[in-house]
């Protein structure tokens, strides 16, 4: 469902080398799992290199894939809403549309930051750094972009012997229109507060 935490082992003639993959949720990592065939390290599904050991930290590289925060909001929106579908214990429920159900979670953004099951709402950076309120850890040797995932995969999988991204885990219901179409003024300053320190670690451009 979102954070994974994945190992592979790869043998180039008498060279093992291992590979971990830090899944950010809605960062395109179902494909990327389907694509490299790796498989969850058993207890430990949607870690962050936070909740990796040091020995695991420093065994080989670590890789992973970011979002724009905005765009990234609006596939969750989506995706929760085909998750939870018509419950009425959903806080989608409370909500008609992207921007209130965004301004729902920024009132109640303690709660929602914080909450360990509740990996969607975190900001990307906290999946990649060492320690809160620092930028992306040097231990990643490469991040990727979801919106130029496609080109950038290629290279990276002809070395590794990983297989084509193909579009797995598909937010259904999310209509074919920009990010920008969806969200109020109100819902981008807010997501712009929440993920603050996404646009300034990940270099994304903050809409003022």
């Amino acid at each position: 469902m979102s954070i994974s935490s994945v190992t592979l082992h790869l043998t180039l003639g008498r060279l093992l080398k291992k590979m971990i993959f830090i899944h950010i949720p809605k960062t395109a990592g179902q494909s990327i799992i389907y694509a490299s065939k790796v498989k969850p390290i058993s207890g430990r599904r949607h870690a962050r290199l936070q909740d990796l050991s040091d020995e695991e930290s420093n065994s080989g590289d670590i890789f992973t894939c970011v979002r724009n925060p905005y765009d990234r909001a609006v596939s969750t929106y989506y995706y929760l809403k085909n998750l939870h579908k018509d419950s009425p214990y959903s806080p989608l429920s409370q909500t008609e549309d992207v921007s209130s159900f965004w301004n729902h979670v920024y009132s109640n953004k303690k709660e929602m930051l914080s909450h360990p099951v509740l990996c969607y709402f975190r900001p990307q950076v906290s999946f990649i750094n060492e320690a809160d309120g620092m930028g992306v850890s040097s231990k990643i040797s490469r991040m990727f972009r979801y919106e130029s995932i496609n080109e950038d995969w290629q290279s990276f999988a002809d070395t590794h012997n990983f297989l084509p991204i193909e579009h797995k885990n598909e937010s259904v219901l999310r209509p074919d229109k920009n990010w920008s179409e969806e969200l109020t003024d109100e819902c981008v300053s807010n997501i712009n507060e929440m993920y603050s320190d996404d646009f300034t670690y990940l270099e994304y451009e903050k809409i003022t």
